[in-house]
């Protein structure tokens, strides 16, 4: 297509009819949504389909992201058998989960819950930051993956890592104009990182200003490597004085964010740019 999106892995079900989401708008901010879908979950055969689609293209994949939106697809068949594909290869899978019962992502390498999802998957509520790390405990014990990455919303993105290590990084201040996308773009940014060899607090840290940039575009907006890049030389140039979301850190006793540091934002920009010569070398531009 004219945007190089491949559609050859897209499989057509007579059964079902394609999801059409209707978004009304006012003052750039959204204000409801209406969608026409079919949830029911695919046929045996149909999910037989979807996987050996995903064993075809499994051997030249740097990861796996599994986005489930509980619209049917994504039964605990083909859950079990893409997750365990992959794993078997040594490949990541970088889940989006949904499904209240996080049995369903068991092994995965990394789940990205917002707090709603987390609270309900751990039966922990979350009042406070105090509850973010039984929370994110219960999910990795539940789940038997290897880290669990809570995203925030506008307070940033906590990730509890395979060493039982508790990071925090905060959101800069945005003018906020559509939040639509804004997880598929944190999810997608922390996959392509995190697959490309970037450690895992860094690819928070990218991951959290991919997001940021789209939720400052109306629409599902698109985030380049080039975007984030340019990003980040405006923050190391700037000494992260004008926007100073801080460098990834662990928190130390009560949670708290670590501290903004130009030296942060030198480092992270580093690593930015060997993934991006890393995906460039793999024939991936963006």
């Amino acid at each position: 297509s004219a945007r190089q999106i491949a559609a050859d892995g897209v499989l057509r079900d007579p059964a079902r009819h394609t999801t059409v989401k209707t978004r009304l708008i006012a003052d750039n901010q959204q204000v409801v949504r209406v969608d026409l879908e079919t949830r029911k979950p695919i046929s045996d055969g149909l999910a037989e389909q979807v996987i050996a689609r995903v064993a075809a293209r499994m051997a030249w994949a740097s990861g796996l992201v599994v986005s489930d939106y509980l619209k049917g697809v994504l039964t605990e068949q083909v859950l079990s058998a893409i997750i365990s594909m992959a794993r078997q290869q040594g490949k990541p899978v970088f889940v989006d989960p949904k499904h209240p019962d996080f049995r369903r992502y068991r092994l995965a390498t990394v789940i990205t819950p917002n707090l709603k999802e987390a609270a309900a998957g751990s039966g922990i509520p979350i009042e406070s930051e105090r509850d973010l790390l039984p929370a994110a405990a219960a999910l990795k014990a539940i789940t038997a993956c290897d880290n669990v990455l809570l995203t925030l919303g506008d307070a940033g993105m906590v990730l509890y890592d395979s060493t039982d290590t508790l990071f925090f990084v905060e959101t800069a201040a945005r003018q906020v104009f559509d939040v639509t996308g804004a997880g598929d773009t944190a999810i997608a940014a922390f996959s392509v990182a995190a697959s490309s060899g970037v450690p895992m607090p860094a690819a928070m840290a990218l991951s959290n200003l991919a997001a940021g940039l789209a939720v400052e575009r109306e629409g599902t907006a698109q985030v380049s490597a080039r975007d984030l890049l340019n990003e980040l030389r405006r923050l190391k140039t700037a000494g992260a004085a004008a926007t100073r979301p801080p460098s990834p850190g662990p928190f130390q006793g009560r949670p708290r964010p670590a501290e903004s540091t130009t030296t942060g934002w030198h480092s992270l920009f580093a690593t930015a740019s060997r993934g991006r010569s890393r995906l460039h070398s793999g024939g991936v531009e963006q």
